[in-house]
C-alpha cells in the first residue's frame, strides 16, 4: 500500500490463524520499513476486504491470498454469523 502523506511503501502478509495455508488468510498485517532498525515493523491488522481496497490502488493484488471472490465469500459467512447471534 501507497501512503502518500509519508511517501512511503506499506507491505501486506497474510496471517493464517488456523495454520491452513490452503484455505483464506483470517487477515493482512501492515508492515512499514524503519530506516532506524533497518527492519519491517508491524503497524495494524486489516479485514481482508479493507486490505484489498487498499493494494488495489497500486497494482492488482496477487490472487493467491488476497482474492476478491475469497473475500466476499468470507465476508457473507460472517454477516450471516453476526445476524445470528
Amino acid at each position: 500500500m501507497y501512503r502518500p502523506t509519508k511517501d512511503t511503501l506499506q507491505f501486506l502478509m497474510p496471517i493464517y490463524l488456523s495454520g491452513d495455508y490452503e484455505s483464506s488468510a483470517d487477515f493482512a498485517l501492515v508492515l512499514d520499513y524503519d530506516d532506524n532498525a533497518g527492519y519491517y515493523v508491524p503497524r495494524t491488522l486489516l479485514n481482508l476486504d479493507v486490505a484489498y481496497n487498499n493494494a488495489r490502488l497500486i497494482a492488482k493484488p496477487e490472487e493467491t491470498w488476497l482474492n476478491p471472490k475469497k473475500i466476499d465469500a468470507i465476508s457473507t459467512s460472517l454477516e450471516e454469523e453476526l445476524g445470528e447471534v
